[in-house]
């Protein structure tokens, strides 16, 4: 996400990740949209967890209401938010989200399962995707949202999104969505758990995938995986020589 970051604007990206800036907001009532999404990926993460190997839209969804109340309950301790009067009703509309969305993935997962929630590399003891090209490298760190394997044993990555803003095969060609790629070839070279199929975005809002799918690309997997190497060292060459100019949001 901050390879991403620097891609979008390499300003914004000193100010929030070297400089460590932040706005300060006055206090609010309810959920922020981060919250939401930290609250989905907290619920998918036990759900699948206790789901095993049974990912069938049946037990997933006699799964969920015992799931989502639990994180729901401690979600304000949790993530310093005070719940409105609505809270009540939010549980209920957000938890129907996830019903619609789970059965959907179950679908479109159905020939694999899963194998990694929240997977880590390059921390807690696990090792980091090392990148290396013309004799420079980097490292990444980060955590997968979920890994399936189909009968094959091809791996497939899928990394879930709460926000409903489209995500095609454009955005990784010009660099603004790097996080799948990268995924797949850390699931693959540092956490060595094997060739990747495919991969994509899940919006769970809308219960369907990104346009994007590594399969797909153009050149395939590994394809999309050398278009997000360019891409990320040419970001980190722009972050050591200090270059921050700002990029205008696109309109």
């Amino acid at each position: 996400s901050r390879l991403e970051a620097y891609g979008l604007c390499p300003l914004h990206f000193w100010l929030g990740q070297d400089l460590a800036l932040e706005p300060r907001q006055p206090p609010e009532e309810g959920f922020e949209v981060f919250i939401l999404g930290n609250m989905y990926h907290e619920i998918l993460e036990d759900l699948y967890r206790q789901a095993g190997a049974q990912t069938d839209a049946d037990h997933l969804l006699n799964l969920l209401p015992t799931v989502a109340q639990g994180v729901f309950d401690k979600a304000p301790d949790s993530y310093g938010f005070r719940p409105t009067a609505l809270w009540e009703v939010q549980r209920r509309e957000l938890e129907q989200i996830l019903a619609e969305t789970l059965t959907a993935l179950a679908e479109v997962t159905a020939e694999s399962v899963p194998v990694a929630q929240e997977q880590v590399f390059g921390m807690h003891g696990q090792p980091p995707l090392v990148v290396r090209g013309d004799g420079d490298e980097f490292r990444v760190r980060g955590f997968i949202d979920r890994v399936d394997r189909d009968a094959d044993g091809r791996l497939c990555i899928i990394d879930y999104k709460s926000g409903s803003t489209p995500i095609s095969g454009r955005d990784l060609i010009e660099g603004r969505r790097l996080q799948i790629a990268l995924y797949a070839l850390a699931a693959r070279d540092a956490l060595a758990l094997g060739e990747v199929g495919d991969g994509f975005y899940w919006h769970i809002g809308s219960a369907k995938t990104s346009s994007l799918k590594l399969a797909k690309f153009e050149g395939g997997v590994n394809g999309a995986l050398d278009t997000a190497v360019a891409h990320a060292f040419k970001h980190v060459t722009g972050v050591r020589a200090g270059c921050f100019q700002p990029s205008p949001p696109a309109a």
